[in-house]
């Protein structure tokens, strides 16, 4: 188990280039240069323009002049290959936006525990992506508390920020065979022209499909999702606990991939991230269950290796409502400076020995 010092070392082998999304001193210049150069990049490849090398910052994007997508070809790392054995790699993949709270726990040791009872391993991955709300003070926050808890991680934690180049690339591999297009609503224009509600809210209407976007145009890019279903064909994935399921993504609409103010949407940085690091089984909570459609169908577009799901039940408050940072619950961080016994809440929570007011809700979201 490693700190961050070790993974930011091995990005560039130089700290201090300037790779990590959340670094301070140059976040903003490097959100808008990001933006542009995303928006460069597929509208370049959108009028068939040869590849070009876009700076941002300290590093570079690269634009292939021709996609040659081939199976597996989005997999920048040879662990990607252990879906394919019967070694069990679960993840814990935090966002640095908020401190950590009972939830956040739960979910670590449910990932950790279902790793070592098969002899697996459990891998810890920094989803530092979010702009100007992504704080690197947090990420080391999150390491001391689950050192705290007594889980241990294999390798050097991962961070979201040194894959922007491999989502510009899954972009690319998108746009080539025609699924993306750029979009300019805003969310009220949204709401106002939406007729139906998905599981992020109300569906996009398709206001801006097949239009093309202007040469540095500050946009958004969605998938075709229904270009997208017709061109994979039937698919299916399996959740340990729920079992076999049809793959359903057209409940979403056509989702946003490519967001205006970050590098990649949820959706298409945790697909890409899974397959990179190798990931068999992808642990998470029952509030995700529905996105797994979306992230199936992007694995079959993509050509990435198919792990299995295991969406487990999420602890709630008196009122039925998750734990959640934006609702004030109680940070580990602060449990962990008052002293607390940090073993001895991880025990709890793994015996089903939770605060009063707080209980685990069972089942998962699936699609009829």
């Amino acid at each position: 188990m490693a700190g961050l010092g070790a993974s930011r070392a091995g990005v560039g082998g130089n700290p201090q280039v300037g790779r990590i999304w959340f670094t301070q001193r140059r976040e903003g210049a490097k959100r808008k240069c990001l933006r542009r150069s995303r928006s460069q990049m597929l509208t370049s490849l959108h009028s068939r323009r040869r590849s070009s090398k876009i700076a941002c910052g300290a590093g570079y994007f690269f634009a292939p002049s021709r996609l040659r997508v081939k199976k597996s070809s989005l997999v920048l790392h040879e662990n990607a290959a252990l879906i394919q054995g019967d070694m069990i790699r679960t993840r814990f993949a935090p966002s640095p936006n908020g401190s950590l709270h009972l939830g956040h726990a739960y979910a670590a040791i449910v990932a950790h525990d279902l790793a070592r009872a098969g002899g697996g391993e459990f891998r810890l991955r920094i989803e530092d992506i979010d702009g100007s709300r992504s704080r690197e003070d947090l990420a080391h926050e999150f390491i001391a508390d689950l050192k705290w808890l007594g889980l241990e991680w294999d390798g050097d934690p991962v961070f979201q920020s040194a894959r922007l180049a491999t989502y510009a690339e899954a972009a690319w591999a998108l746009m080539g065979k025609g699924l993306l297009y750029p979009c300019t609503c805003t969310r009220k224009e949204i709401a106002e022209a939406a007729t139906n509600q998905g599981p992020d809210g109300p569906i996009y209407p398709g206001t801006c499909r097949g239009k093309t976007a202007e040469p540095g145009a500050d946009v958004a890019w969605r998938l075709d999702v229904e270009k997208a279903v017709d061109l994979a064909g039937p698919l299916s994935w399996t959740d340990e606990l729920a079992g076999p399921q049809r793959c359903w993504p057209e409940m979403f609409g056509d989702v946003v991939l490519l967001r205006r103010d970050a590098p990649a949407s949820y959706h298409l940085a945790a697909t890409i991230d899974d397959a990179a690091d190798g990931i068999t089984l992808v642990t998470r909570g029952s509030d995700l269950f529905r996105a797994s459609h979306i992230h199936r169908l992007l694995q079959a577009l993509l050509d990435l290796p198919v792990p299995t799901w295991h969406h487990h039940g999420l602890l709630v408050e008196a009122d039925g409502k998750k734990l959640a940072k934006r609702r004030g619950s109680p940070s580990l961080a602060d449990r962990r400076r008052a002293g607390e016994d940090g073993l001895a809440l991880a025990e709890a929570l793994r015996h089903g020995n939770l605060p009063t007011g707080i209980s685990l809700a069972e089942g998962v979201n699936s699609a009829p």
